[in-house]
This record gives C-alpha cells, sequence and structure tokens, in this order.
C-alpha cells in the first residue's frame, strides 16, 4: 500500500433484487485489506436476502450499515437503493462494537468505548485532526455512530459518550425506514439487528473535518412546553393548549393544516448556548390526527418548561454550499463524506424545488449518506440537520 494510499471505492445498485442489487454493490466497492466500510440501504428491500447476500459477499470485510429514508450516493438522492464505500489505507483504522439498547447502562458504554479504544491506540495513527474539536490522549480520528432512530435513546447514548470521549469528535445519524416510523435496523457483524447502536471509533492521519450545518433560525415567536411525557418525548400541552392547539396558534395555521409538509417547513428551535437547535416534530399518527390526543411526538429530547421558539427557513442551497466551502477551506478537494442529512430536509427541497441542486453539491463534494430520523453531532443529537466528516488527500506514502 505505499502507492495509492488512500484509495477509496463507492457504489451503488437499484436493482430492486436483494441479491443482485449486492454484487453490483461488491463490484463497486470491494477491495481487500478495507480499513472501513460502510452502506446504507432502502427499507423497500427483502432483508433476509440482503442480509444473506452482504454477509456472502463481504466476508471478512468489517462492514456495517443501516437502513434509510432515502439514500445519498455516487448518482445523486435515490430511494429504493443501496449505496456505500470501502476505504484502504494504511492511515486509516477503524474498529466497530454493537450496544444493544434494552437497558443499557452508562457502564455498558464505558467499557465498549474502553474496549475500542485499546484496540485503535496501538495502530500509531497519531496528529492533530483538521476540526474544532482536538485530538484525545495522542488519537487523532472520531467516533462514529449508527443508531436505531426509533429508540429514542439518542441522548442517553450520546451524552454517555461525550464523557468518554471527552475533546475527540463524533457524528452519526439514526437509522430510518423512510417515511413509515415503523422499524429501523443496524447492520453488523452479518446480521440485521433492532433496537442497537454501532459504535465505531476511526483513528486516522488522513486530514478530516467534521462539520455541521441547518437552514434554520430561530424567530421572536414563542411556545412554553408546559406539560410533556419526557421519556417518550411527546409534549401533550403548549402554553396551557393542547399541543396540536398552541403549535398551530403560534404558527397562525389551523390545526387542519398540520400535515408532514407542514412539520418540516415550520419546525421550533430550542437556544442553547447562544444557538438554535431545531426541535422537529414527528410525522406519526397523533401528529396528523388532531382528534386523538392532541399530543405532538418529538424527534428530540423535550422537557416541560422548555422554552421553544417558532424557526423560519434561510436559503438552503447558499446555506450548504457556505458549509462546504468552508470543509474545502480546511482540507481541500474531499476524496469522501460521510453525510448525514435530516428526513425533513429532505421533504423541505422537494417543496421548494431545489433537491436537484442539493444533490448536485452533494455529489461534488462525494457524499456518501442517508436521509435520517436524526443526527448526531459532538455531545448532541439533533433534528433536521445536515451533518459530516469529509477526508482529504493528505500526502503520499
Amino acid at each position: 500500500m505505499t502507492q495509492n494510499d488512500p484509495v477509496v471505492k463507492t457504489g451503488v445498485s437499484q436493482k430492486t433484487d436483494p441479491v443482485q442489487a449486492v454484487q453490483e454493490l461488491y463490484d463497486a466497492i470491494y477491495q481487500p485489506e478495507t480499513s472501513f466500510a460502510v452502506f446504507y440501504c432502502s427499507p423497500d428491500y427483502d432483508l433476509a436476502p440482503l442480509e444473506k447476500a452482504l454477509a456472502e459477499k463481504f466476508s471478512g470485510t468489517p462492514l456495517i450499515g443501516c437502513t434509510t429514508a432515502g439514500e445519498i450516493t455516487p448518482n445523486g438522492f435515490l430511494e429504493g437503493s443501496i449505496t456505500g464505500f470501502t476505504v484502504r489505507s494504511k492511515k486509516l483504522h477503524a474498529e466497530m462494537v454493537l450496544l444493544s439498547l434494552d437497558n443499557l447502562s452508562g457502564d455498558e458504554i464505558r467499557a465498549a468505548h474502553k474496549s475500542l479504544y485499546e484496540k485503535v491506540v496501538g495502530q500509531e495513527l497519531c496528529g492533530p485532526p483538521i476540526c474544532d474539536y482536538g485530538s484525545c490522549k495522542g488519537l487523532s480520528g472520531f467516533a462514529f455512530l449508527l443508531i436505531d432512530g426509533l429508540s429514542n435513546m439518542e441522548e442517553r447514548v450520546v451524552g454517555a459518550l461525550s464523557d468518554v470521549l471527552k475533546t475527540l469528535p463524533l457524528v452519526g445519524g439514526s437509522a430510518a425506514d423512510d417515511d413509515r416510523f415503523e422499524k429501523t435496523y443496524i447492520y453488523y457483524q452479518g446480521r440485521f439487528h433492532s433496537n442497537c447502536a454501532v459504535l465505531s471509533l476511526v483513528c486516522t492521519t488522513l486530514p478530516f473535518y467534521l462539520f455541521k450545518t441547518e437552514n434554520f433560525v430561530g424567530t421572536e415567536e414563542r411556545l412554553v412546553v408546559t406539560e410533556a411525557d419526557v421519556a417518550n418525548r411527546k409534549v401533550t400541552e403548549i402554553d396551557g393548549l393542547p399541543a396540536s392547539t398552541g403549535y398551530a396558534k403560534a404558527a397562525g395555521v389551523s390545526e387542519a393544516e398540520l400535515d408532514f409538509d407542514f412539520f418540516a417547513n415550520h419546525p421550533v428551535a430550542v437556544k442553547l448556548g447562544g444557538d438554535y437547535y431545531i426541535r422537529s416534530i414527528t410525522p406519526s399518527k397523533e401528529a396528523f390526527d388532531c382528534s386523538l390526543t392532541k399530543g405532538l411526538k418529538f424527534s428530540c429530547a423535550i422537557d416541560e418548561g422548555v422554552v421553544l421558539s417558532m424557526a423560519k427557513s434561510i436559503d438552503v442551497v447558499e446555506n450548504l454550499e457556505c458549509a462546504f466551502d468552508a470543509m474545502r477551506q480546511k482540507i481541500g478537494e474531499p476524496l469522501l463524506t460521510l453525510g448525514f442529512d435530516c428526513l425533513y430536509r429532505k421533504s423541505q427541497y422537494r417543496k421548494v424545488d431545489t433537491e436537484k441542486e442539493v444533490a448536485e453539491i452533494m455529489q461534488k463534494n462525494k457524499v456518501i449518506g442517508f436521509h435520517t430520523y436524526g443526527e448526531q453531532y459532538g455531545a448532541l443529537h439533533v433534528n433536521q440537520t445536515f451533518t459530516a466528516v469529509a477526508f482529504g488527500k493528505g500526502t503520499n506514502s
């Protein structure tokens, strides 16, 4: 591997037959001595034969992946496809572990991190990362998380990880199943799993850059959560009114107008440390049928007494271009960008007719990723955000 290091291969298949789709993906991305391999697939596939084909074709490859709400591929935004990448490099090493989210404790998360850290620290891949965080005990790299998007466990897992990762950055996405909100899957060691997460530590001396961006800002229109089922991220009362009534009043619409597109384009935000973070409303049955409980289920942690702001959109194309321009100023032309883009952002692209432009920006910056049920960045689980880590070319060995 003294020449052409690193080697990055990306691919995609739109074949509906799972065996044929895996074969096409394998032909595009397989390489021996793979350091890091990830795929994202549509939930439309029959997962049993897909799982079997992936395990057979990629036997010996440390492949991880998950189901999506749409795939970000070398061919742009797709649905009903499978996409992925492999990286082969002496300058990158990754170790992974599966975390069951059933009664997951902080001790288990700490033990998993310790096991991974002990495996990667001996790789002697040290050096300053190009990002906003810094290295951790000489380790240059980042943590990468794929997690069940219906588990309601993102904040707990990310919060516990932030305690042990210290200054080592984290990025990732919550698995999805289109817009069904029924069941999502994580792939690890030849099997699909639910109510699980895959944590990876990626140790590398390649230039890399973590970033996030969102195209909403808070307004002066305030809402106060006056009653909530915190464990289930459900708000039952806003400003002393049934939640859907209070939200619709603040948005200046009737409750009958509340639907998937409206929630996607009119989120709320919470202000933390001077910055606004989006809190998306999950399009559950309760969110659509206001005759039920008038409760609103959120995709992020929510609590009683929280002050929310109605959010307004800024230009999504300009916002995304600025984010990628900042990345290029740090690491130059990217070799590969791992990207996690909220399902609601895709809905907004379509509403404002920018889907083609956004997809072209993603292709230009070599993004392989998926549309998510939530995004991870640093110590936070966020909504309606694009989070990413980009790899630069570095110097040849």
